[in-house]
């Protein structure tokens, strides 16, 4: 049951959407009336139902409804229409990445839910079912889901946590699952060092959806300081760096996990110091 929790728009997504129907049970999004007649005619071609939800903005103002009126006609259309099925609603509170304090996340969380199961209620109120109800965004989670009337949730990044998640109170630096392994190349002063690791591997990113949360681009837990600066195949520590040796092995919890991993072809299980598994990217690059 994949869930694609995006807008399936043009002629080469819409051909890999119908491959993926022929192998799983999928659903995705839809926004506009437009959209539906596509899904709608490779449901057809395969004899099934895509499943379809209506994204609602419910604040980050990317994708997304947030008119009652049109919300309900989405929902009459994909009702009334072969090829598709009428599945629910769901958001992505991603402006959640732009609060100051924890406090407000929780605010940001709760209003997700309370927007989310009151247009659930406002569609039943109008003849229509809402069978599903899912909200995402990892930072939000903890307190959109316990809302009553949600029935799905969606975080993405908790299943490694990042260094923007520390800064937003979502998670410790112990809670961090994924870094990426570099050495010290050169410390050509007394107050700096330099990784073999830059944006190629750790991105530029500070924040999410055009927010600057960070400082830094990427921390050291171990000698507890932060990358300052990133090239494309160098990263700079500034500041007290006599912890660190030419040929040194250090560890990095990089800012944003989801764009690191995707920088990579494979990934390295490991408990401590064991190496458990290998493991292959595979939808690394997969943007087409």
């Amino acid at each position: 049951d994949i869930q694609i929790a995006n807008e399936i728009v043009g002629p080469k997504k819409l051909a890999r959407l119908r491959a993926l129907c022929e192998r799983a049970t999928v659903s995705c999004a839809v926004d506009d009336p437009c959209q539906v007649p596509a899904l709608a005619e490779v449901g057809r071609s395969l004899g099934q139902e895509i499943a379809l939800f209506v994204e609602i903005d419910t604040g980050l103002h990317r994708c997304g409804l947030s008119d009652d009126s049109a919300i309900v006609a989405m929902a009459r259309l994909i009702s009334a229409t072969d090829g598709v099925r009428w599945r629910g609603i769901l958001t992505h509170a991603g402006h959640a990445y732009a609060a100051g304090t924890p406090d407000e996340v929780a605010r940001i969380g709760q209003a997700e839910g309370e927007q989310m199961v009151r247009i659930a209620e406002m569609l039943r109120g109008h003849g229509l079912s809402c069978p599903e109800v899912s909200v995402g965004s990892t930072p939000t989670v903890a307190f959109s889901a316990a809302i009553e009337g949600v029935t799905e949730i969606r975080p993405g990044n908790y299943i490694f946590n990042d260094m923007m998640q520390v800064r937003l109170g979502s998670a410790g630096v112990e809670d961090c699952a994924l870094s990426v392994l570099a050495t010290v190349i050169s410390r050509p002063s007394p107050d700096r060092a330099v990784l073999d690791v830059g944006s190629k591997a750790l991105t530029l990113d500070r924040g999410a959806h055009g927010n600057i949360l960070l400082s830094g681009f990427g921390y050291l837990p171990e000698h507890d300081c932060w990358l300052t600066r990133l090239s494309e195949e160098h990263g700079v520590i500034e500041g007290d760096v006599t912890t660190l040796q030419i040929g040194q092995r250090v560890r990095i919890v990089p800012n944003h996990a989801c764009a690191v991993v995707n920088g990579f072809d494979e990934a390295w299980l490991v408990d401590g110091d064991e190496v458990i598994e290998r493991l292959s990217i595979d939808a690394r690059g997969k943007m087409a």
